[in-house]
């Protein structure tokens, strides 16, 4: 009977470990993100010298967050993405900028504003959207590329042995 409630427990861990076991693109943080500011430059030349707006928007949903890391950016600025999804997911905190090339904005205090997961989407450049995986004092760099995100420390969702003791 020991050798039973053993392959059991061991059983019922492996159950455990294989739903916890996603791609990084399928994770679901277990705690907000702790984003407490957001500081953004534009290189001099970017964008041929006109302005690029970028915007942050978090979520508590992860299933949002993949809705909009499949959105293309231009979507998003251009083909009435952010209203159409502001309006469907009124709870979403979304902030958003214009900023002129050559300059640097910020700091601005986000400190307030937390959701679980967070997507930056840039009017610029291929990188857009991308994954906020950073927590801290956040830098956003922005040139022809599109946006990066520096600064800050990594988000750490906790683990399976931080879910099993409550971390």
């Amino acid at each position: 009977m020991k050798r039973n409630g053993r392959t059991l427990a061991i059983a019922g861990l492996l159950a455990v470990s294989a739903g916890c076991a996603t791609d990084p693109g399928r994770l679901e943080p277990e705690r907000p993100l702790r984003i407490e500011s957001a500081t953004l430059s534009l290189a001099p030349e970017a964008n041929a010298r006109r302005p690029v707006r970028v915007s942050l928007v978090r979520v508590d949903d992860e299933r949002l967050a993949r809705d909009l890391l499949a959105m293309p950016g231009a979507d998003w600025f251009h083909a009435g993405g952010r209203d159409s999804f502001l309006a469907a997911h009124p709870a979403a905190m979304h902030d958003w900028w214009e900023i002129v090339p050559g300059t640097t904005i910020g700091p601005f205090d986000l400190r307030s504003r937390r959701g679980r997961a967070g997507v930056l989407l840039c009017d610029v450049g291929a990188r857009s959207p991308i994954r906020v995986e950073r927590d801290g004092e956040l830098r956003i760099g922005i040139d022809d590329t599109g946006c990066r995100i520096e600064g800050g420390s990594p988000s750490e969702a906790p683990g399976i042995l931080g879910r099993l003791l409550g971390r």
